[in-house]
Order: C-alpha cells, then structure tokens, then sequence
C-alpha cells in the first residue's frame, strides 16, 4: 500500500507543473527566479508571517535556523 501517491498527483496537475517547469528551464534562473519569489509570498501569506524561506532540502530547513542562532548567540 502506498503512503503517497505521487503518480495521480502529478495526473492531476500535469499540464500546470510541465509548463512551470519549461519556464524555469528557459529563463534559467534556477535561484531567486520569480517562481521563488511567489512561491516564499504565498508560504509567508498562509503562515501569517512577514517572511518565509524556501531552501533546498528538508536538512538545509533544520540547519538554517540552528545556524542563525548560533551567529546570534556569537554576538
């Protein structure tokens, strides 16, 4: 039994990701393209925050906090 699943996902909103994607590859700003940049305003907009930070991994997501607070206990 799958967890996910993936594949039917996809089916669902092919079209869209294809295109998103084609995009990306075409304009080739693969970092602080627009698609960022919406992407964090519409994080930060359903958290209720001012900010949000989109990085690449799930480890990149629980260092950069640990990282931000050990500068700002160097201070």
């Amino acid at each position: 039994m799958q967890f996910i699943d993936l594949k039917t996902q996809y089916s669902r909103i092919k079209e869209k990701v294809d295109a998103s994607i084609l995009n990306v590859l075409e304009h080739g700003r693969y970092v602080f393209g627009q698609e960022i940049i919406d992407l964090e305003e519409k994080l930060a907009a359903r958290a209720g925050t001012k900010h949000a930070l989109a990085c690449g991994s799930g480890t990149d997501a629980l260092l950069i906090p640990l990282k931000t607070k050990q500068i700002y206990l160097k201070l």
